[in-house]
């Protein structure tokens, strides 16, 4: 009897715990109020990035089921599961898609699918229980089948115990799992921590797109002076940057918002940028590099890393290169007005001396004299002298402009040969030209120029044997060669032969052997026409210089040019002016003892009061007068007073770049000091030929001595 009043007293009080009615909107509501319970203690007792994403969601869950049943258990645990993927799987506060977090949210549900199952399986034994033992009380067969059916009951809980234990069990492996991903996450990002402060540049990363959080490496943080891990942004207002700057591209100031980072935070890839940082306490330093955006899953930018390397002692290591080829320059340009000036102030006198021996050499008694020959011989070695030092000016100044053309490399060589085998049988050696019928495109003048140096250098440094010259093809190239049996070169020295003034076995400085500029002008020649010069040599064995050039087109070799006659025997009215006293009286003298009437100033005023109204045949001037005035300037003023028909020479002993420029583009044809007197006669006659032939066949070039 005492056992039925236990068990009615139980009948009595289980409404109380197991509602018998279930599924109301008060239960879904009251499921949802749970969710949100569960997710502010979660909230409470870890960081979102702690795991156990689902810890305080178990218990909503049930007490869902056991209060509202298994509509509202099973909403619960639904929308646990999406809270838990939003909030705690990473990246926190967005939903994460893998197929791990998706398989852990199912699991989840799964299992609180089965706690509610058994929930609701408990209940529905409560409920029959009560129905049994009020049967029972009401018949003792009634309460056998009431012991039957409660013994199944009992049954089904311990399997869904059993059950309930197994998940419970899997849950706690995805949990250790879940704690051990966690950790592999944090020595990953440790690394890359290690990694960014390991890499010799500058790296920013902004975390958002208006770059208000930018973090940096450990290289980044010194050079702005923060501490690692702080925010470095220009817009950080909690910790200030130690060292504040001012940041320049190409000299312009650049504004916050135009920074590479930031830039690229709001989408734009920045490439190759380089910038400047002046800093306030007086430092700075130059960066150099890129800058990419980061997106977020829709796509939008939300950041940007970027790398940059330092450039800092590039650009001084600049400055200085610059500052010393600025240097370099000017004195370079001093060394060329050294030149120029020495050049042209011992040309005056030589070319006096040069205008008064072709007149001796015209007198018959002196004609082969052992005291004009000597002193020839010597005027010969100034000559030479001045008009190398006139190429290398030339040169430098970038006054010739290369005309490519094609011609046959036989008639070239053969001109060559004609020149240069008197000096070679004068020292007793032979001097042979391998033919060949290839033509090359090039500048023939200048090639002649630079294959007449190295020619005569042969020639020089050759005592016994011989010299030979050829070409051969290879390689789709044209080789032209020069070799000889002459002393040859160290090899230790091929690379300083190029120099100016560089001259092995001739430390006594021998006019015999040369001025020592030769191999500098085949060198800038040869760079001017883009050609290559390669030498090979051994000592007292000889020498081979080999030029490579271009295949041009088969072309007809030509003879040379038969010169006209000479129109010596024309008397002509000349006009001269050149402010130089002595130079001037011996041009008069000269031109008077071979025929011509001179009227001669030192101004162009001065000269046009003596010409009166009579034109001169001619004109000759010398580029620089007194003061400001050019002889340029006065073969204008007297072709303005008698017609632009005069012809006109200029004479100049200047060897200046920027005077050579203004020469070489001057349509007045030029000669350079020296000029011998037979130069200048044959030129005056051709000069003055009467028209249509007077400038048929002729250049201004074609009177250059040197090009």
């Amino acid at each position: 009897m005492s056992s039925l009043n236990w068990r009615g007293r139980i009948t009595a009080r289980l409404p109380s715990f197991v509602p018998s009615s279930q599924g109301l909107p008060v239960h879904y509501l009251l499921a949802l109020l749970l969710v949100a319970l569960a997710t502010a203690i979660r909230l409470l007792i870890a960081p979102q990035t702690a795991g156990l994403q689902f810890v305080t969601y178990f218990p909503a869950v049930t007490l869902a089921a056991i209060l509202g049943g298994v509509g509202p258990a099973v909403l619960a645990a639904v929308v646990s599961s999406c809270l838990a993927n939003f909030l705690f799987f990473p990246p926190v506060n967005g939903f994460n898609l893998s197929s791990r977090a998706i398989l852990s949210g199912m699991v989840f549900i799964a299992d609180e699918v089965i706690v509610c199952g058994a929930i609701a399986a408990m209940q529905r034994y409560y409920r029959r229980y009560v129905t049994i033992h009020d049967e029972l009380m009401h018949s003792r067969v009634a309460e056998t089948l009431l012991r039957v059916k409660a013994q199944q009951s009992n049954q089904d809980l311990r399997i869904a115990n059993n059950s309930l234990k197994e998940a419970k069990l899997e849950a706690e492996m995805r949990a250790n799992r879940a704690e051990r991903a966690e950790h592999h996450l944090e020595i990953a990002l440790t690394e890359q921590r290690i990694l960014f402060d390991t890499v010799p540049a500058t790296i920013f990363i902004a975390h958002d797109p208006g770059s208000e959080v930018i973090t940096g490496n450990q290289k980044a943080c010194e050079l702005m002076g923060s501490p690692v891990g702080a925010n470095i942004s220009v817009y950080a207002q909690s910790l200030p940057l130690a060292r504040t700057f001012t940041v320049y591209k190409n000299g312009q100031l650049m504004l916050p918002e135009d920074l590479p980072v930031h830039r690229a935070a709001r989408g734009e890839a920045v490439q190759d940028e380089e910038i400047e940082l002046r800093f306030k306490d007086g430092g700075s330093a130059w960066l150099f590099g890129h800058a990419t955006p980061l997106y977020d899953k829709e796509g939008a930018p939300r950041g940007a890393l970027g790398a940059f390397v330092d450039i800092t002692l590039l650009k001084e290591n600049e400055r200085a290169l610059q500052a010393a080829r600025h240097e370099a320059e000017r004195a370079n340009e001093a060394k060329s007005r050294f030149l120029a000036a020495a050049s042209h102030d011992l040309r005056q006198p030589l070319q006096a001396l040069n205008l008064q021996i072709g007149l001796l050499e015209n007198m018959s008694e002196l004609s082969g004299s052992p005291l004009l020959i000597k002193i020839e011989y010597c005027l010969f070695g100034l000559n030479e002298l001045l008009n190398d030092l006139l190429d290398l000016g030339k040169l430098d100044s970038q006054a010739i402009t290369p005309e490519f053309s094609d011609f046959s490399l036989t008639s070239m060589l053969t001109n060559l040969i004609a020149i240069h085998s008197p000096g070679a049988e004068e020292k007793g050696i032979r001097m042979h030209m391998v033919a060949c019928g290839l033509a090359a495109r090039t500048d023939r003048v200048l090639l002649e120029r630079v294959l007449g140096n190295l020619l005569s250098n042969a020639v020089r440094y050759t005592s016994k044997g011989g010299v030979i010259i050829g070409c051969k093809r290879r390689h789709g190239k044209v080789w032209i060669e020069v070799h000889d049996s002459g002393i040859g070169i160290p090899q230790d020295k091929i690379g300083d032969i190029f120099d100016e003034y560089r001259q092995l076995n001739n430390p006594e400085r021998s006019r015999d052997k040369g001025s020592g500029l030769g191999l500098a002008i085949v060198k800038r020649t040869a760079n001017l026409l883009g050609l290559e010069v390669r030498v090979s040599s051994q000592l007292e064995r000889g020498s081979c210089f080999a030029v490579e050039l271009p295949l041009g087109e088969a072309v007809q070799a030509s003879l040379p040019p038969i010169r006209s006659p000479s129109h010596a025997g024309r008397k002509l009215r000349v006009a001269l002016v050149d402010d130089d006293t002595s130079l001037c009286q011996t041009l008069v003298y000269v031109l008077d003892e071979i025929g011509h009437q001179v009227v001669a100033a030192s101004s162009t005023e001065a000269l046009l009061a003596r010409l009166g109204e009579v034109a001169p045949d001619i004109m000759i001037a010398d580029y620089r007068l007194c003061g400001e005035e050019r002889g340029t300037d006065a073969i204008a003023a007297v072709k303005a007073a008698f017609g632009a028909h005069i012809p006109a020479i200029l004479l100049t002993g200047d060897t200046a770049p920027d005077v050579v420029r203004k020469l070489m583009a001057s349509e007045v044809p030029v000669l350079h000091k020296p000029v011998k007197l037979e130069v200048l006669t044959e030129f005056l006659g051709k000069m003055s030929m009467p028209p249509p032939m007077a400038h048929a066949s002729w250049k201004p070039q074609d009177i250059s001595p040197n090009w």
